[in-house]
């Protein structure tokens, strides 16, 4: 599962459904980031960041 945080440090984040081999995939330059969108073919994730209204 993917998921984002939007607390005093924002980040994105992965762990397996039940919980374990979590890790953070992203947690500098971001905002508000929410929104995401995964890729698998092209292995890649985006994601829209509600404060600075980007994808």
């Amino acid at each position: 599962m993917y998921w984002t945080d939007w607390g005093e440090h924002p980040k994105i984040e992965r762990a397996n459904l039940d919980g374990t081999e979590r890790l953070v995939l992203l947690n500098s330059s971001l905002g508000w980031p929410n929104g995401l969108a995964i890729d698998h073919a092209a292995g890649k994730l985006y994601w829209g960041d509600a404060k600075t209204d980007k994808i």
